[in-house]
């Protein structure tokens, strides 16, 4: 992993390199819940038929009414970390690839196609609630192995650790909290943000772009930690060398697919690149 060697900054991608945050609150279960509360503004077959809570939240600002996606206030700006707190005014989105799995609830089988837009203000309330419920979620994940001394030791050993990822801010937050890292991580937490054209979601640079630039760090001096084609092509169009970490067979072969050079099945092995000597 010559990546990690010369790297002053390293880039982590929250949900698998980090934890597995939707391990006791399933990913399709929230998706089902949204579909309860906001059924009357999803009513086309795609978002009937998804079990992502993130495609979801995808499909509703995708169907906004023509400027309504942003409230008067953005929260931070464009280059913010998002967090859905009403107060702050923020109004981010997830996840862009297409899961589909078993109807939820509030599908009735072959619905019929959208005929008008999500209202802007409705779209904006299921991203408060996607962020609610990955908070809950975050105070109940499963941390991956390793991942809590991997982050230790590389800022043991002057290194600078940032997070890019689709998931709300405060969710992560939550979670690095209450591993007791978020220290570690200072300001560099950067999560999805939205602009005039709806979210800025991976494969899209943005937001590991907004992490090199809170890190202070070169692209050249980075490497990004993810586990997802979309996690490979975003570090690649922000110029940041990459290491996939792949738990299962399914996740090594999407991230061999999306053109991962190196990929590791456990952080353990990162661990002992950047330090030889690490007692694991």
């Amino acid at each position: 992993m010559q990546e990690l060697t010369s790297a002053q900054c390293v880039i982590f991608d929250f949900d698998g390199p980090l934890c597995r945050l939707f391990a006791r609150r399933p990913a399709p279960a929230i998706a089902g819940r949204l579909r309860t509360t906001y059924g009357h503004a999803l009513a086309d077959t795609a978002a009937s038929e998804t079990s992502d809570p993130l495609r979801l939240l995808t499909l509703a600002f995708s169907t906004s009414s023509p400027g309504e996606a942003l409230g008067e206030g953005e929260g931070r700006g464009a280059a913010s970390v998002t967090c859905a707190t009403p107060a702050r005014g923020a109004a981010p989105v997830t996840e862009t690839a297409p899961v589909t799995g078993a109807t939820g609830a509030g599908a009735t089988g072959a619905a019929p196609v959208r005929t008008r837009p999500v209202p802007g203000e409705t779209a904006r309330a299921i991203e408060r609630s996607l962020t609610e419920e990955e908070i809950a979620a975050a105070v109940d994940a499963f941390p991956t192995p390793y991942a809590d001394t991997l982050v230790r030791t590389l800022c043991a050993t002057g290194r600078t650790v940032a997070v890019a990822t689709d998931n709300s801010a405060a969710a992560v937050e939550r979670y690095l909290s209450g591993r007791g890292l978020l220290g570690l991580f200072a300001d560099r937490v950067r999560g999805r943000t939205l602009d005039q054209a709806g979210p800025r979601l991976k494969p899209d640079p943005d937001c590991v772009e907004r992490a090199l630039h809170a890190s202070g760090a070169a692209p050249a001096d980075a490497v990004m930690i993810g586990d997802s084609a979309r996690d490979v092509r975003a570090a690649r169009a922000a110029g940041v060398a990459f290491v996939g970490y792949a738990r299962n067979e399914r996740k090594e072969r999407e991230l061999r697919d999306g053109g991962a050079e190196t990929i590791t099945t456990s952080l353990r092995d990162v661990l002992l690149t950047v330090d030889p000597l690490a007692h694991v």
